[in-house]
């Protein structure tokens, strides 16, 4: 009996060595079957995967146009002007308004710096995305002049601003005027215009001032003037 047992437990131990190797690769096979089934499912397409998709792609869309800046902008200007006593000490008032379409705007804006003057400008931005950012805009204007007689005048020039700080910056802006129809008493002038200066932001509104200065050629000769402009801009 004892040598029975003997010569059985080996072929027992073969046998459960044999038994689990095979179970050992059977579960090897298994999962690296379930490893490749899981990959094939990542990169499987299904049609509730393309609705869920779908789904999320509406909200998102609906989210960025909730959050992008609106194409249309619109402001409204005010303030006062002042020219010194060394060139014909006066005061004034400036106002206008404008509105923006993208990168296109249009301005009306009436001011007594030196003389009584209207203006119609249409703006082009070429870098920036807003008024309220830094940028850089070329315009085409006309303004027509009411003095001592009434003339119209073309004129092209380039606008600048710079956001030092969140809400503090620096405006500057350059200006030629093209010769104007001949007039009985000034011919055909023509000149340039330079201004600038500092301006914070609260919010909507923008409080700012201005250097300004202008020469002009006229059939008397050349005639030069400055002085400072200072208000507030609201934003829409």
């Amino acid at each position: 009996m004892r040598l029975s047992i003997l010569f059985v437990l080996p072929w027992i131990f073969c046998a459960l060595s044999a038994s689990a190797q095979d179970n050992g690769s059977r579960s090897s096979a298994f999962g690296w079957s379930s490893k490749r089934a899981e990959v094939r499912s990542q990169t499987r397409w299904s049609l509730d995967d393309w609705l869920k998709q779908r789904e999320r792609m509406k909200w998102s869309d609906l989210w960025l146009q909730m959050n992008s800046p609106s194409p249309y902008e619109f402001f409204l200007s005010a303030g006062t002007t002042l020219v010194p006593e060394s060139v014909g000490r006066s005061r004034g008032v400036r106002y206008g308004a404008g509105a923006y379409v993208t990168i296109f705007g249009l301005e009306y804006e009436h001011q007594k710096v030196f003389e009584p003057e209207d203006h119609v400008r249409f703006h082009v931005r070429f870098f920036g995305n807003s008024l309220q950012n830094t940028s850089l805009t070329l315009h085409f204007g006309m303004r027509q002049r009411s003095d001592q007689e009434t003339f119209n005048q073309w004129y092209a020039g380039l606008d600048s601003q710079i956001y030092l700080h969140k809400v503090f910056g620096l405006t500057a802006g350059y200006r030629y005027h093209l010769r104007s129809i001949p007039t009985d008493l000034y011919g055909s002038p023509f000149g340039h215009r330079l201004e600038g200066g500092p301006f914070l932001d609260y919010g909507f509104l923008r409080i700012f001032a201005k250097f300004l200065a202008e020469t002009e050629n006229r059939s008397t000769g050349m005639v030069g003037a400055y002085g400072w402009s200072g208000g507030a801009q609201v934003f829409f």
